[in-house]
């Protein structure tokens, strides 16, 4: 460590409790300030980091590894604004990649035009991307809430399967689709299509009623409480 003095302080010379207080000292010789102190703890058989002052500049050529016998090792960083840890190729740059709590948030984020993955047994199940982002699999949740003052919400399937919307009975409900009060619903197609209206199970849907340019089509009874209207 350029311009630093290290001192190795001991204890009471033996292997008890005693021992405690030895230790390494990292001192500035400059301006003979200290920097760091970090102690012996001989009753859990560990260096104690806790007294450390101030590193300005930790420089390690291998890996850092904290462990600890109890079963859980710990790095713990932080400042009066927060902690983050940053990424880098190569050692030179600021940073590609940083992972930050900044008080209020934890974030990850790249400064590079990449995505952020997650992964899980190594297959990515998220990534981001610069519109977004893009989920691998299936998505659940208690509830899903888009909002959208300009977008639309797109459901789309890739393949020969026709594109659809599917409900899993819930309560006493098979499926329901619902609109705010004094809200129109509008059903519609690009394509000049006809929009059919199926009942039916297991592969043997029957059209019952059928919208297109020309009117409507219905198979089977019409069956009418109130009054019919022709104009």
């Amino acid at each position: 460590v350029e311009d630093k003095n290290i001192t190795l302080n001991y204890g009471a010379g033996d292997t008890s409790a005693s021992a405690n207080g030895a230790g390494i000292t990292i001192q500035d010789a400059v301006n003979s300030t200290t920097d760091a102190t970090i102690l012996w703890d001989a009753t859990n058989d560990e260096f104690d980091f806790s007294h450390q002052i101030n590193i300005p500049s930790l420089v390690s050529t291998s890996n850092i590894i904290a462990s600890n016998s109890s079963g859980f090792g710990s790095l713990e960083l932080g400042g009066s604004s927060g902690g983050f840890i940053d990424l880098k190729t190569p050692a030179s740059d600021d940073y590609d990649a940083r992972i930050i709590y900044a008080g209020s948030n934890l974030q990850i984020l790249t400064n590079l035009d990449q995505p952020i993955l997650l992964r899980h047994n190594n297959s990515t199940k998220l990534a981001t991307t610069s519109t977004g982002i893009n989920v691998t699999g299936t998505v659940v949740a208690d509830n899903l809430h888009i909002d959208s003052t300009s977008g639309q919400l797109k459901i789309s399937r890739v393949g020969s399967s026709d594109n659809g919307i599917y409900w899993d009975r819930l309560g006493t409900q098979d499926a329901a689709i619902q609109v705010a009060s004094n809200e129109h619903l509008n059903i519609d197609n690009n394509f000049g299509n006809p929009i059919n209206f199926r009942i039916g199970a297991d592969g043997s849907e029957t059209t019952y009623l059928s919208v297109s340019s020309s009117g409507i089509d219905v198979t089977g009874n019409v069956d009418i409480s109130g009054n019919l209207g022709v104009g």
